[in-house]
């Protein structure tokens, strides 16, 4: 399953942070998590992505490789599909998208310009499990409605 994140980070922190020869693989993903905007298997918002990227609208990174590509872009440009995506999700379990920082959302607001960094990651092995998200619901139906 294709997996997106995008990250409040310009595209050269992003690249510090990734090949920083110091830090542990949990510190990295720590520091990545804190900077974490959204992420998730939402098909409209990786086809934006990727009509973005073939429109050279977006900064490619060194550390793209053929399945994981990193990039650079400005909220401004994704900002529309997005917003729609999270209305969309609200209140459904399995709906595509994963983690959503929505006080980074709200500041994002303010300045659409700011620079985003994009990671593609072609089915991801570590991804969400079709067994507790993907087209099904979180618990047992008999939980709310009793033993049949």
């Amino acid at each position: 399953m294709n997996t997106f994140y995008l990250y409040t980070l310009s595209l050269e922190d992003y690249e510090m942070i990734a090949t920083h020869p110091n830090l542990s693989a949990d510190k990295r993903r720590l520091k990545l998590n804190n900077h974490l905007l959204i992420s998730g298997t939402n098909r409209r918002v990786i086809t934006q992505m990727l009509h973005l990227s073939a429109k050279q609208d977006m900064q490619a990174s060194q550390l793209s490789r053929n399945d994981f590509h990193v990039y650079g872009l400005r909220y401004e440009q994704l900002q529309d599909v997005l917003i729609q995506e999270l209305q969309l999700a609200a209140g459904h379990f399995s709906h595509t998208i994963h983690k959503v920082n929505m006080a980074a959302f709200y500041y994002l607001s303010f300045s659409t310009h700011r620079q985003l960094t994009a990671v593609l990651v072609k089915d991801e092995p570590e991804g969400i499990s079709t067994r507790s998200w993907e087209g099904r619901p979180p618990t047992p139906m008999n939980r709310f409605y009793g033993e049949e």
